[in-house]
């Protein structure tokens, strides 16, 4: 599940609101998350509320675009410790 683009949206609901009734509606699919994860405390979250999987992609863009490959492979190594 994800609302890229509900940002310009006025009456979109947060997905992580509505994240334990997904996984309530459907026991045996994994469900996967993604959107707008930047911090370790909003994974866990997510978690929480029942997602198998959340994607967080904006802090290796961040890092890419500031350090390129070598960024990227640094916040990763530094996200595995």
């Amino acid at each position: 599940m994800s609302n890229h683009g509900g940002r310009q949206l006025d009456g979109t609901v947060s997905p992580l609101r509505v994240l334990p009734a997904i996984v309530k509606a459907s026991p045996s699919v994994p469900v996967m998350i993604d959107s707008g994860f930047r911090r370790g405390t909003d994974v866990l979250k997510a978690l929480a509320l029942g997602a198998a999987f959340v994607f967080i992609g904006r802090p290796f863009n961040y890092a890419a675009a500031v350090a390129g490959e070598v960024g990227v492979r640094k916040g990763h190594h530094a996200a595995a410790r």
